[in-house]
């Protein structure tokens, strides 16, 4: 199961987007259609849709109000989840240890675009047509970004949390934020990447009991 969790905060009237946040990937087996409809009500399509640079995959650009882009994929039905990936720059590419070493996902393929002088590195739990994933794209050069405002935190269940945290305190403990909390009754901790985003790991029964009772 996988969701977006949008929070209004009207205390703030405006949000700095940063330069680490890149954008969220939908498919859609018509993409034309998709920007179509986005445009006859209002929508905003800075990329329209078409073959990628260099490639075959078709994709295009939305923007919400706020200029947070989505990215259309077009993708068959044999794609199972709607919400294809998370992008997130990555200022090292030891990252990649982060969410594989640390946090048990696999990597799933990787890029190198040495012409445009940057790379990308998908990883995730499960393959890319089954669910969704990140995308970490590393550009040349480039040690740090200014995280903003706007994005939070990727958040992760464990069916066994105390195992895990044990592990990752045993093993790679410099990562660890917030030890062992209850949010409104959940157990969780933080932990976080060199890049500086936040991964906040939920124990996957009290998190679908809050969730869904």
């Amino acid at each position: 199961i996988t969701t977006l969790a949008i929070l209004e905060d009207k205390s703030q009237k405006s949000f700095n987007l940063g330069t680490g946040y890149g954008h969220i990937a939908l498919a859609s087996e018509d993409i034309y259609k998709y920007c179509d409809n986005v445009t006859k009500n209002g929508g905003s399509v800075p990329r329209k849709p078409g073959p990628m640079g260099g490639g075959t995959t078709h994709i295009a650009f939305l923007e919400d109000p706020e200029k947070k882009k989505v990215e259309l994929v077009q993708r068959d039905s044999t794609w199972k989840t709607p919400l294809l990936h998370l992008m997130l720059r990555i200022g090292d590419l030891k990252d990649i240890d982060f969410y594989t070493k640390v946090l048990g996902m696999k990597l799933l393929r990787s890029t190198d675009i040495p012409k445009y002088k940057f790379s990308l590195h998908f990883v995730g739990y499960t393959d890319e047509k089954s669910g969704t994933v990140l995308e970490l794209t590393y550009n040349y050069g480039t040690a740090s970004y200014d995280l903003g405002d706007t994005y939070s935190h990727l958040c992760i269940t464990s069916p066994d949390l105390d195992k895990f945290y044990k592990n990752i305190v045993a093993n790679h403990s410099g990562v660890i934020t917030q030890k062992m909390y209850k949010n409104n009754g959940v157990p969780s901790f933080d932990v976080i990447d060199s890049t500086g985003y936040r991964v906040t790991i939920v124990s996957e029964k009290e998190y679908l009991d809050d969730k869904y009772n």
